[in-house]
């Protein structure tokens, strides 16, 4: 049971930084509400937002790997470490 609630807390803390939180919270279901195929039954924004929460409550790998594609899109040459 203490690990369902760590990791309920570390969603709603990645949703927060995402800036997903609000319209989660907004939702009657909450986490979990239904997401359709594909994610149309939320903005471009909206899914957007749900990624970089889902990265963010992945392992550290991942979130590694976001930002060294975040940096290869933007031309930016700083490592992943120095975040």
């Amino acid at each position: 049971m203490e690990n369902r609630m760590q990791h309920r807390k570390k969603l709603w803390e990645a949703l927060s930084i995402a800036q997903a939180k609000e319209f989660v919270e907004k939702n009657e279901r909450g986490l979990k509400m239904k997401i359709s195929e594909g994610g149309t039954n939320f903005s471009g924004g909206q899914r957007q937002r749900l990624a970089i929460a889902k990265q963010l409550s992945a392992d550290p790998p991942s979130i590694c790997l976001m930002i060294r594609s975040l940096h290869w899109i933007t031309g930016q040459t700083r490592s992943c470490e120095e975040h």
